[in-house]
């Protein structure tokens, strides 16, 4: 069996609405999803927020929604704000790929990478560690009895030592 894939950050607007549509067909029930998929699409539209892409066979099958970290009190971070594979191609190494991609542009600009995942999501949170993102913090963050776990990546040696600093404005947010 022959496949085509390639990768790449968006190149043209249609590719916005391409992926604006395949984040649509997995919300990952979040609430208010529709709501953040119209302020996601504006975002990328004005280069706000950004995306490394996945394709085969011309079909999007993988995203990382990511941002500059607006919070200053936890250095400076990329927040990945979505991340997914298409069911039917996951353990092909996608997302590593995209998370390599993400990592190696970030490198010497950025401290490190952020993001969040449902506690109960246990293979993607285990799946994150194993690409040496660290857990540091257990809270709710979307809505009321539903704990996030933030997780982090350290971009640069001294980065490392972030995590505590992190953990503390992430458990005081959300309080």
């Amino acid at each position: 069996m022959s496949f085509y894939f390639n990768f790449t950050t968006i190149e043209d607007m249609s590719q916005v609405r391409a992926l604006i549509d395949f984040m649509a067909t997995q919300d990952l029930d979040y609430p208010h999803y529709d709501d953040w998929l119209q302020r996601t699409e504006s975002q990328l539209e004005r280069e706000e927020k950004k995306a490394v892409l996945a394709f085969s066979d011309g079909k999007l099958v993988g995203n990382i929604v990511h941002q500059v970290c607006r919070d200053s009190g936890l250095g400076t971070l990329i927040e990945l704000k979505n991340s997914r594979v298409h069911p039917d191609l996951r353990d092909r190494y996608f997302m590593k790929f995209m998370l390599k991609q993400l990592s190696k542009e970030c490198e010497g600009k950025y401290d490190g990478l952020i993001g969040d995942i449902r506690a109960h999501q246990k293979a993607t949170l285990n799946y994150f560690i194993h690409e040496g993102f660290i857990p540091v913090a257990k809270t709710t963050l979307y809505e009321p009895n539903m704990e996030e776990v933030t997780v982090f990546k350290p971009l640069r040696q001294e980065a490392g030592l972030l995590a505590p600093k992190i953990k503390k404005v992430i458990v005081a947010k959300s309080l």
